[in-house]
């Protein structure tokens, strides 16, 4: 079950990554796809470390970053 401890630690991540796509697009150094890429990998392991159940394959094909 998903608690407050949770939704903290995937804004965190959020908030990181998304801190780092804004830099990289305002210097023009970086594609947005391997930070969406890094965002999804991140979130997954959280996830998996919460559930052992937890498919990441499936989590990462769901938010479309592996075909």
């Amino acid at each position: 079950m998903m608690t407050k401890k949770h939704y903290k630690a995937i804004a965190e991540i959020l908030n990181k990554k998304f801190l780092e796509m804004d830099n990289s697009l305002c210097n023009g150094t970086q594609d947005v796809v391997p930070i969406q890429e890094e965002i999804v990998k991140e979130l997954a392991t959280f996830l998996k470390t919460d559930n052992p159940n937890f498919d990441k394959t499936k989590f990462e094909r769901a938010c479309g970053t592996i075909i």
